[in-house]
């Protein structure tokens, strides 16, 4: 039998395999595309009802203590560090999220960069005093705004934007 001895039936299962090898293709750029739009709305939704959570006792916090200043840890009554506590374990539980991969950073960057930033900076006498009884307290909080430093920049390009559609 010769090389070039190709029957109908040959050339049919050719071009199934073929149809067939595409279809999974498509099928596979769909799922993934769904699954990014997917942890791209999960993390929208936790991240308004994380917010909602914290929202009024950080703005009580706000208007004892002012939005941008670092206030002194030793200027904290019992209800301040209810607050920060209750917000950095907030936080923690949203950058664990990020930097397991459930959560998408790109979207936690685009709706709380600037507040990750500037809290993280505030609280900083309270998460090195947790930190020096427990050193993994905040750590993933710590990490994500690490991240988000690095990842700063002036001429920033677009990211967070579904890519497998």
């Amino acid at each position: 039998m010769d090389m070039m001895d190709f029957s109908v039936s040959d050339v049919i299962q050719v071009l199934v395999l073929l149809v067939l090898v595409f279809q999974a293709f498509l099928i596979n750029k769909t799922l993934r595309a769904d699954h990014e739009r997917r942890k791209k709305q999960s993390t929208f939704e936790f991240i308004n009802s994380v917010s909602d959570r914290y929202k009024n006792a950080l703005n009580d916090f706000n208007k004892r203590h002012g939005m941008d200043k670092m206030v002194d840890i030793s200027d904290y009554t019992e209800e301040d560090i209810l607050i920060i506590r209750s917000y950095l374990s907030e936080m923690e539980r949203i950058c664990a999220g990020v930097n397991a991969g459930v959560f998408d950073y790109d979207i936690l960057r685009r709706m709380m960069s600037g507040g990750l930033m500037k809290n993280h900076n505030r609280f900083s006498q309270y998460i090195a005093q947790a930190q020096s009884r427990r050193a993994t307290l905040y750590s993933e909080f710590d990490t994500v705004v690490a991240r988000l430093r690095q990842d700063e920049s002036p001429t920033e390009h677009r990211r967070g934007d579904i890519q497998h559609s």
